[in-house]
């Protein structure tokens, strides 16, 4: 899904945060691209607060970060590639402690046996972990939603591009979703599957999968998904079908369901994102792999669709993003896709209705 799972996320461990720790001194970001540059095209990170740019929805924020809810104290494990944790936006907010790589079983996300870019992570990873919980208030880049938020990096995939073996990569994600139940506060997974099901030797391992859902929840962890990119019925997705999922949909900044979003019955919350495929000023500013690394440069790290952001080390990430980033083979009767999910993981407006 796109960025609304991590602002939700994010909303989460704001409220968490509260109830765990109290109040603390009020929060106020300082962060440059938070505000909008209309002379460069990007309207800051209106999901945050719509009066700098006249956006219809935002998250409201504001309110918790002035009674100090920053996300202090709550840890977060975010499911994807790893996220680029010495990025000078992340890394005074990165829990080494609580991070492992599920594909190299080793303490260090990155990927360091098989590379596919020079860094060894993802780009996707770390705009999601920018929008979630880059730490704001230090002057530079963006602000995360939760800016004092403490976020481990569980890797579970091989990378972009690469054909994961489907029971292999469910195999892991089942221990990424089950590692430190309880103690990681908030899980985020920022994909969902394509259409179709299953192939049945694929039964046992999907059905662990959802077990490990159960499992982590009933241990008090909180765990949120990405409803999917494919404007189709999430209902029918493993995880999302799930009771203890939190599937959050997408809504763009004019209030409207966002046009690649799924939906379903399942749809707990929806999140701002961008409306569409297309490019606008209204797209999420966040942290991008720092210098030839990212989405910024052109036919370098993930991107096929570079963007014009002023900075290397941060990108507006457009939904336009989502369409090449396929993480398994081409499905056949006996495998299944996992996509780069769409439903952005933007934290969002806490909004408990359909936006149409």
């Amino acid at each position: 899904m796109k960025f609304c799972r991590q602002i939700l996320l994010a909303i989460f461990c704001l409220l968490c945060s509260s109830v765990a720790l109290g109040q603390s001194a009020p929060f106020v970001p300082d962060d440059p691209y938070f505000f909008s540059s209309p002379s460069e095209s990007f309207n800051g990170q209106w999901y945050l607060d719509k009066q700098l740019t006249g956006a219809a929805i935002d998250m409201n924020v504001q309110g918790a970060w002035e009674q100090g809810l920053t996300g202090e104290g709550i840890v977060v494990g975010v499911l994807e590639g790893a996220f680029e944790y010495t990025h000078p936006d992340l890394a005074a907010n990165y829990e080494s402690g609580f991070s492992w790589d599920f594909v190299d079983n080793d303490s260090d996300p990155r990927d360091t046996t098989s590379p596919l870019t020079a860094t060894g992570l993802s780009s996707h990873a770390t705009s999601v972990a920018g929008i979630l919980g880059a730490r704001g208030g230090n002057g530079i880049g963006v602000t995360g939603v939760a800016p004092r938020l403490a976020m481990a990096s569980l890797r579970f995939h091989e990378g972009a591009g690469v054909p994961n073996n489907n029971t292999t990569l469910v195999n892991a994600l089942s221990n990424a979703i089950a590692y430190r139940g309880g103690e990681i506060d908030v899980k985020n997974l920022s994909f969902a599957e394509s259409s179709g099901r299953y192939a049945a030797l694929m039964y046992p391992a999907v059905r662990n999968m959802e077990q490990s859902v159960r499992s982590v929840v009933s241990q008090g962890t909180i765990f949120v998904q990405g409803a999917g990119n494919a404007r189709a019925d999430a209902n029918k997705l493993y995880i999302a079908h799930l009771p203890e999922t939190i599937v959050v949909a997408a809504a763009g900044s004019n209030g409207r369901f966002s046009t690649y979003s799924n939906y379903g019955a399942n749809i707990f919350v929806t999140a701002p994102s961008a409306a569409s495929s297309v490019v606008t000023p209204f797209d999420v500013v966040t942290t991008d792999g720092t210098g030839e690394s990212g989405y910024n440069i052109s036919g370098a790290g993930e991107s096929s669709y570079p963007d014009s952001f002023p900075d290397l080390d941060y990108s507006q990430y457009s939904a336009a993003r989502l369409r090449p980033h396929r993480w398994s083979r081409a499905r056949s009767l006996s495998q299944r896709r996992l996509n780069h999910d769409s439903t952005r993981d933007l934290p969002s407006t806490f909004l408990l209705r359909r936006v149409e």
